[in-house]
């Protein structure tokens, strides 16, 4: 494009920005007259556009916090399931201890618990095959430590 016409659009757009400008003030003072303070204290009629950034930021807060709660309750699972494998261990020793086991052997006891907790937690959580994965991993070790 030629710079001459290049300007002569330039100065047609910075006046009509002025004119709208100088109408949209016009307008204001009138409604101003017409309604006295009123007119300043109203709310624009025009609603602002939300922020997507500041909406998706607020979205991931809250997902994260409840990623962290999941994942306190997970613990406080894992840790009553120590418990109650900790509390049953000492059971089958004790009774191992007092001659009272019968025909079955302490490990095979074992092994049918811990698949029998592997089974139930699987089911338990069908909806996340992450979270059981992450339940199962500490039982594997323990069970290897164990043997």
């Amino acid at each position: 494009m030629v710079p001459e016409a290049e300007r002569h659009f330039a100065a047609l757009i910075m006046e009509e920005a002025a004119r709208l400008k100088k109408q949209a003030l016009a307008a204001l003072i009138m409604e101003a007259e017409k309604e006295g303070l009123h007119a300043y204290l109203a709310r624009p009629k025009v609603r602002g556009r939300p922020n997507p950034r500041f909406l998706k930021a607020t979205v991931r807060g809250v997902e994260q916090a409840n990623r962290a709660a999941e994942v306190n309750v997970m613990w406080k699972r894992r840790a009553r399931e120590l418990e109650l494998e900790e509390r049953q261990r000492k059971k089958d020793r004790h009774t191992r201890s007092n001659g009272e086991n019968g025909s079955r052997s302490f490990s095979d006891h074992h092994n049918s618990h811990s698949k029998l907790a592997v089974n139930s937690s699987r089911s338990a959580h069908k909806e996340s095959p992450l979270i059981w994965i992450f339940h199962q991993v500490p039982k594997v070790r323990m069970q290897t430590a164990a043997h």
